[in-house]
């Protein structure tokens, strides 16, 4: 059973009378509505209510309903993507800047999005703009992705592109300068050059190695606040696309850590949000993450804040480097889990489960393999304590979902 699945069922027959955007903000670029998401079709607090009747069918099925919490909203239930992204494509001389539907390769034509940060689309129209320069057409030959990054604030842009030359560079050049001088809030744009076109838009997520990035201005640092806790981090870093919830991921995994605590071991910790939010309630904390450019960033925030008991390393999560970095637990150590969503490698659940961890709060945004994992984590010898959903991804059918599992005595 897929919680998508459930999720648009549900909904196909409890769409609002008169959904917030129904006016026409969802659309394509030409002026037609969009019905990729949910954003279009009913309000955010009908959209929360169905999700929560429709969690609780879909738990119900391979773990105690009991353990599930309600369903905690996002502050902003649109307009909250931080993150964007639109693949390239020329269609009878026009530039189209879509999206590719999971079920659909199909390239949809997105304009105005109800779930993005509302200067994205502008931006976007600004960039689909660039066609009519005779100057672009080497850039948009090769280009394949453009990314929107930032914070609520400012905006930087990638370009992702299959191949530079000295052709494109000019042309990426004057197509910055266009773009800079119509949207001041632009912070940064860059190219990044990527020798295979797929699904993922920044080249191989398990790459250990340095992206092919090229600054054509401004800066690659992306600064943001969560609570009082400032973090600067590189534009090539995981980072939440949901900034106005990040005060409300962190809350949540304090509440299910405790305070008091020997050790936290964050594993898949990006720039640190977890590992440097929840640091006051440990000892000591250590973070390991395979991107480079984010561990980077951790340890700069580490050194600035002046947090001597946090170690961050950048190594890929596998059964052998679990060896090194997740020695046998203590009674009183966590063990936090944030993977992509793909999950965790081959070995990693049952390593973490012979290093005798206590407490695992596993963080899941993908709904697809939590059964699959939650009875893993049960053959393993751990109990499901409490489960809390937390509605980052408003307008979809993901959700993300903190479970925290404790280790059976023996």
């Amino acid at each position: 059973m897929k919680f998508a699945d459930l999720l648009d069922d549900a909904l196909a027959s409890a769409q609002s009378t008169h959904p917030e955007y129904a006016a026409g903000y969802c659309s394509t670029s030409s002026g037609k509505r969009c019905d990729l998401c949910y954003a279009s079709r009913i309000n955010y607090e009908d959209e929360i209510a169905v999700k929560n009747v429709q969690l609780q069918r879909f738990w119900k099925h391979f773990a105690p309903p009991t353990a599930l919490q309600p369903l905690r909203p996002s502050p902003m239930g649109r307009e909250y993507r931080v993150v964007s992204k639109r693949k390239v494509k020329m269609l009878r001389g026009r530039l189209v800047l879509g999206l590719i539907d999971a079920t659909n390769p199909r390239l949809i034509d997105v304009g105005a999005c109800a779930i993005e940060a509302r200067r994205h689309a502008r931006i976007y129209r600004t960039i689909g703009n660039v066609h009519r320069q005779a100057s672009a057409a080497p850039l948009l030959r090769e280009l394949r992705y453009v990314v929107l990054k930032g914070t609520y604030d400012s905006v930087s842009i990638i370009f992702n592109i299959a191949d530079s030359s000295p052709a494109l560079l000019k042309a990426a050049n004057n197509v910055s300068r266009r773009i800079t001088r119509d949207a001041s809030d632009v912070r940064g744009i860059f190219l990044y050059e990527s020798a295979k076109d797929g699904g993922y838009y920044l080249g191989n997520a398990k790459s250990t190695s340095a992206p092919a990035l090229r600054k054509l201005f401004g800066g690659r640092k992306i600064s943001m606040k969560v609570g009082e806790q400032r973090f600067v981090y590189d534009i090539l870093a995981f980072s939440q696309i949901n900034q106005s919830a990040n005060e409300l991921l962190v809350s949540t995994a304090r509440e299910l850590c405790g305070n008091g605590r020997d050790h936290l071991y964050d594993l898949y910790c990006g720039y640190g949000l977890f590992s440097l939010c929840l640091a006051d309630a440990f000892r000591s904390v250590t973070g390991v993450e395979i991107s480079s450019q984010a561990v980077v960033s951790a340890r700069e925030t580490a050194r600035r804040i002046k947090h001597a008991s946090i170690r961050f390393h950048c190594s890929d999560i596998t059964v052998e480097t679990l060896h090194r970095f997740l020695p046998v637990c203590g009674e009183n150590d966590v063990v936090l889990l944030d993977p992509p969503r793909g999950g965790m490698g081959p070995g990693v659940q049952e390593s973490i489960a012979g290093r005798e961890a206590p407490v695992v709060l596993h963080v899941f945004c993908n709904m697809d393999i939590i059964e699959r994992d939650l009875r893993a984590w049960k053959r393993l010898g751990y109990d499901i304590a409490c489960a809390i959903p937390v509605d980052n991804f408003p307008g979809t059918s993901l959700i993300e979902l903190f479970v925290l599992l404790r280790r059976r005595s023996s």
